[in-house]
This record gives structure tokens, C-alpha cells and sequence, in this order.
């Protein structure tokens, strides 16, 4: 009988992605100036930059039919940037971006969860001071984590019980009874201190590529926050009436992720990534 086996051999994580949510989308002039800062802080880190561009401006005009769509041939708004990282393999490592209303760091070589969490907010914080947070306030901040396990075995063996415990609440009952394809997707909420709440959206499944079967679980957690944050000592200084700063929300959700997995998986794989303990 074949077994799963995770992503990165001591531990399951494919990407890790953290991300501040804006109350809405930034203006192309706080782009601009949002990139210059970090390309200038961040040059030797992560070296590559492109920016982003939205859809062109747009008008309608009447017609005899009702309404017709053409280009007002102005230039096409900048949406945003990013700063990558490359791997050897010329695929990206790490990612910065700043896209619309939201802002993000994707881990995509994954070490640990202090080195993740140190670096991500130190890109951050090179960028959030270009932002006019009393305009636009930090709404959320959100932690995801992707998780794969690859199944190494003959077709036809790979089921959802050889790496997931049966009677687990987080995935559907179904998915144990079907074979080697299936999905689970759910969404809940946890109500935290001082009216934030955590939203988890939980989607895993199992698929096949090439002959080759894996498992993925993608637990997305967004600490929505009850009072938007307008400045950056509400973010980063130490908790207070206002609520929890970023620092301690992403830990709080690193912990939420680590107890999840520990409720889904089965016990010998739990040990082996180090969920255990």
C-alpha cells in the first residue's frame, strides 16, 4: 500500500502568504509612490519589479439598441506593483505585491514560521508608510497557507483516509467514501476580543496530474478587524483598547492553522511535519 508524503519532505507547505486588506483600492499616485519606497529599501532583497496596470478607461454611449462600450483611448490606470525573488529554477521565490486593495507577501520556499513572519512584516512596513491610512484604513489582515501531499503509490490506492482522519469536522464525510478524487470546501467564523473576528475559508482536495495523485489544503484566515486601523502604531505598537496588532493576529492565526492540521490529519503525519507537539 502506498503512503502520502509531504510537499517539502520535513514539513507539507507549498506557499504561505501574508496580507494586509485595505478599506479600499490604493490611487495610482500611492502606487507609484508605494514602489519607489520599497524598490528603494528592498533592491538587494527582492530585486525584480513590474508594475501592474488596470483595464483602460471606458464610456458608454447610447445607441438604437441600448448601450454601446468603447475606449476613451486614455492610458490604462496602474493598479499596482511587485517585487520578486527568483529560485534557481527561474521561478518565483518570494513576492511582494500591492494590487488593488490588498497587500501581500507570498513565501513560496518556505523555512519557518518566525523567518516568515519577521520578513513579511518588515516588507511591509516598507511599503504601508506611502499609504494615507487615515483615507484608506486597514480593514483585515490575513494569513494563508497551502499545504500538498503527494501520493507515492500504485492508481487506484490513493484515498482520502491515508492521510486524513476519518470523523474529522473540517471535512465533508463523503470525501472518505469516494476514492481518489474528491473536495471539501467550508467557511466559518470565529468571533475574537474587542469585536474582530476571525472568517477561515478551508478548501482541500484531492486531484490527479499525469498520473501523479496529491492532496491539497488551502486554510485561508482573515482577521477582519471591528475598528479599521488608521495608523501604523495601531498596527505594530503594542495591543490596546483599539485591539491586536499585526504581529500578534498573524500569530494567533499561525497557531488556529497549526491546531487545524492537527485536527485533520492523521497522527503519524501530524508527527512528521512537527504538528505533534
Amino acid at each position: 500500500m502506498g503512503k502520502y508524503l509531504p510537499y517539502a519532505g520535513d514539513h507539507s507547505i507549498q506557499e504561505a502568504v501574508v496580507a494586509v486588506h485595505f478599506h479600499g483600492p490604493a490611487t495610482p499616485d500611492t502606487v507609484e509612490r508605494a514602489r519607489s519606497s520599497a524598490e528603494g529599501a528592498l533592491k538587494r532583497e527582492l530585486p525584480l519589479s513590474t508594475t501592474h496596470h488596470g483595464l483602460p478607461p471606458i464610456q458608454f454611449e447610447p445607441t438604437a439598441g441600448g448601450l454601446s462600450v468603447a475606449a476613451t483611448g486614455g492610458a490604462a490606470r496602474v493598479a499596482g506593483f511587485e517585487l520578486k525573488k527568483l529560485k534557481g529554477d527561474g521561478n518565483p521565490a518570494r513576492v511582494l505585491r500591492l494590487l488593488n486593495d490588498m497587500l501581500s507577501v507570498n513565501i513560496l520556499e518556505y523555512k519557518d514560521w518566525p523567518t516568515t513572519s519577521s520578513d513579511s512584516l518588515h516588507y511591509i512596513q516598507q511599503v504601508l508608510p506611502s499609504i494615507d491610512l487615515s483615507e484608506n484604513p486597514v480593514a483585515a489582515v490575513s494569513l494563508r497557507y497551502l499545504d500538498r501531499y503527494t501520493f507515492n503509490g500504485a492508481a487506484g490506492e490513493p484515498h482520502a483516509e491515508l492521510l486524513l482522519r476519518k470523523g474529522t469536522s473540517h471535512i465533508a464525510a463523503r470525501c472518505f467514501d469516494v476514492g481518489p478524487l474528491w473536495h471539501s470546501n467550508s467557511g466559518w467564523f470565529e468571533p475574537l476580543d474587542r469585536g474582530d473576528r476571525i472568517l477561515n475559508q478551508l478548501n482541500a482536495g484531492s486531484s490527479e496530474h499525469s498520473g501523479v495523485s496529491a492532496i491539497s489544503i488551502d486554510h485561508n484566515a482573515i482577521c477582519q478587524f471591528q475598528t479599521p486601523r488608521r495608523t501604523m502604531e495601531s498596527l505594530f505598537g503594542r495591543a490596546s483598547a483599539a485591539g491586536m496588532n499585526i504581529g500578534d493576529s498573524l500569530a494567533l492565526m499561525h497557531a488556529k492553522n497549526k491546531a487545524l492540521l492537527q485536527d485533520i490529519l492523521q497522527p503519524e503525519m501530524a508527527e512528521r511535519i512537527g504538528l505533534a507537539t
